[in-house]
Protein backbone atom coordinates (compact mmCIF):
# COMPACT_ATOMS: atom_id res chain seq x y z
CA UNK A 1 0.00 0.00 0.00
CA UNK A 2 1.31 3.14 -1.09
CA UNK A 3 -0.05 6.48 0.69
CA UNK A 4 -2.74 4.80 2.13
CA UNK A 5 -3.99 3.58 -1.58
CA UNK A 6 -4.43 0.07 -3.20
CA UNK A 7 -3.98 -0.69 -6.65
CA UNK A 8 -7.84 -1.30 -6.97
CA UNK A 9 -7.58 2.83 -6.24
CA UNK A 10 -5.40 3.53 -8.84
CA UNK A 11 -7.17 1.61 -11.44
CA UNK A 12 -9.49 3.77 -13.58
CA UNK A 13 -13.54 3.08 -12.60
CA UNK A 14 -15.39 1.32 -15.63
CA UNK A 15 -18.35 3.07 -16.73
CA UNK A 16 -20.81 1.17 -18.42
CA UNK A 17 -20.76 2.03 -22.27
CA UNK A 18 -23.58 4.40 -23.43
CA UNK A 19 -26.07 3.71 -25.33
CA UNK A 20 -27.33 5.33 -28.58
CA UNK A 21 -30.42 4.83 -30.67
CA UNK A 22 -31.00 5.80 -34.61
CA UNK A 23 -34.16 6.62 -35.35
CA UNK A 24 -34.61 7.07 -39.09
CA UNK A 25 -38.27 8.20 -40.05
CA UNK A 26 -38.88 11.17 -42.00
CA UNK A 27 -42.17 11.42 -40.02
CA UNK A 28 -41.10 14.58 -37.79
CA UNK A 29 -43.65 14.39 -34.89
CA UNK A 30 -43.06 11.02 -34.46
CA UNK A 31 -39.70 12.22 -32.92
CA UNK A 32 -41.14 13.57 -29.64
CA UNK A 33 -42.76 10.56 -29.05
CA UNK A 34 -39.82 8.40 -30.24
CA UNK A 35 -37.82 10.23 -27.51
CA UNK A 36 -40.65 9.73 -24.64
CA UNK A 37 -40.78 6.13 -25.18
CA UNK A 38 -36.98 5.43 -25.14
CA UNK A 39 -36.33 8.07 -21.50
CA UNK A 40 -39.00 6.02 -20.74
CA UNK A 41 -36.76 3.02 -21.05
CA UNK A 42 -33.69 4.66 -19.72
CA UNK A 43 -33.39 8.40 -19.63
CA UNK A 44 -29.75 8.14 -20.14
CA UNK A 45 -29.70 6.81 -23.53
CA UNK A 46 -29.42 9.10 -26.31
CA UNK A 47 -31.50 9.40 -29.37
CA UNK A 48 -30.15 9.97 -32.64
CA UNK A 49 -32.61 11.34 -34.90
CA UNK A 50 -32.16 10.87 -39.33
CA UNK A 51 -34.62 11.66 -41.76
CA UNK A 52 -33.17 10.32 -45.04
CA UNK A 53 -31.06 7.14 -45.55
CA UNK A 54 -28.09 9.61 -46.56
CA UNK A 55 -27.96 10.71 -43.18
CA UNK A 56 -28.15 7.40 -41.37
CA UNK A 57 -25.28 6.17 -43.59
CA UNK A 58 -23.79 9.36 -42.12
CA UNK A 59 -24.15 8.81 -38.65
CA UNK A 60 -23.80 5.21 -38.97
CA UNK A 61 -20.19 5.19 -39.72
CA UNK A 62 -19.79 8.14 -36.55
CA UNK A 63 -21.27 6.18 -33.37
CA UNK A 64 -21.21 3.55 -32.02
CA UNK A 65 -25.31 2.62 -31.77
CA UNK A 66 -26.76 0.20 -29.84
CA UNK A 67 -30.15 -0.04 -32.29
CA UNK A 68 -31.70 1.34 -35.31
CA UNK A 69 -35.13 1.99 -35.33
CA UNK A 70 -36.31 2.85 -39.40
CA UNK A 71 -39.45 3.23 -41.03
CA UNK A 72 -39.64 0.72 -43.82
CA UNK A 73 -40.71 3.96 -46.59
CA UNK A 74 -38.46 7.51 -46.53
CA UNK A 75 -38.81 10.26 -48.87
CA UNK A 76 -36.96 10.21 -51.57
CA UNK A 77 -37.31 6.62 -53.03
CA UNK A 78 -35.03 5.70 -50.04
CA UNK A 79 -36.10 2.76 -47.97
CA UNK A 80 -36.04 1.57 -44.77
CA UNK A 81 -34.87 -2.28 -46.13
CA UNK A 82 -31.94 -0.48 -48.17
CA UNK A 83 -30.46 0.55 -44.73
CA UNK A 84 -31.16 -2.94 -43.00
CA UNK A 85 -29.51 -4.61 -45.76
CA UNK A 86 -26.30 -2.10 -45.35
CA UNK A 87 -26.77 -2.84 -41.58
CA UNK A 88 -26.76 -6.98 -42.12
CA UNK A 89 -23.60 -6.70 -44.18
CA UNK A 90 -21.90 -3.85 -42.36
CA UNK A 91 -22.57 -3.72 -38.27
CA UNK A 92 -24.12 -7.82 -38.69
CA UNK A 93 -24.93 -7.56 -34.41
CA UNK A 94 -26.64 -4.59 -34.36
CA UNK A 95 -30.60 -4.87 -33.22
CA UNK A 96 -32.75 -3.26 -35.82
CA UNK A 97 -36.64 -2.69 -35.51
CA UNK A 98 -39.07 -1.93 -38.70
CA UNK A 99 -41.87 0.22 -38.29
CA UNK A 100 -44.39 0.84 -40.72
CA UNK A 101 -47.58 1.81 -41.76
CA UNK A 102 -47.95 -1.16 -44.10
CA UNK A 103 -48.08 -4.45 -43.29
CA UNK A 104 -45.52 -7.03 -42.80
CA UNK A 105 -46.80 -8.64 -45.43
CA UNK A 106 -46.88 -5.66 -47.65
CA UNK A 107 -43.38 -5.57 -47.33
CA UNK A 108 -41.98 -8.95 -47.90
CA UNK A 109 -43.61 -8.53 -50.72
CA UNK A 110 -41.66 -5.81 -51.54
CA UNK A 111 -38.67 -6.45 -50.51
CA UNK A 112 -39.10 -10.37 -51.65
CA UNK A 113 -39.97 -13.73 -50.77
CA UNK A 114 -36.28 -15.03 -49.95
CA UNK A 115 -35.33 -11.90 -48.04
CA UNK A 116 -34.91 -11.94 -44.15
CA UNK A 117 -37.04 -9.49 -42.39
CA UNK A 118 -35.97 -7.59 -39.28
CA UNK A 119 -37.90 -7.21 -36.03
CA UNK A 120 -41.36 -5.36 -37.30
CA UNK A 121 -43.93 -3.41 -35.40
CA UNK A 122 -46.66 -1.77 -37.43
CA UNK A 123 -47.81 1.98 -37.08
CA UNK A 124 -49.67 3.19 -35.09
CA UNK A 125 -48.48 1.01 -32.19
CA UNK A 126 -48.66 1.90 -28.47
CA UNK A 127 -45.78 3.06 -26.74
CA UNK A 128 -46.11 0.19 -24.42
CA UNK A 129 -45.33 -1.88 -27.27
CA UNK A 130 -42.82 -0.08 -28.53
CA UNK A 131 -40.73 0.03 -25.43
CA UNK A 132 -41.02 -3.74 -24.93
CA UNK A 133 -39.19 -3.87 -28.25
CA UNK A 134 -36.46 -1.89 -27.59
CA UNK A 135 -35.96 -3.02 -24.37
CA UNK A 136 -35.89 -6.82 -25.33
CA UNK A 137 -33.47 -5.59 -28.25
CA UNK A 138 -31.32 -3.95 -25.63
CA UNK A 139 -31.19 -7.14 -23.36
CA UNK A 140 -32.67 -4.59 -20.31
CA UNK A 141 -35.11 -6.15 -18.00
CA UNK A 142 -39.24 -5.28 -17.76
Amino acid sequence: MMFGLTIQDLLPVSRPRRQHILVVDDDVFLKPIMRRIIRSIDPSIEMHWATSLKDACIRLESVDYSMVVVDCLLQKDASGLALWELCKTNYPDLPFLMISGLSRKSIEHISGPDKTMPSFLHKPFLSRECGDRIREALSLGP
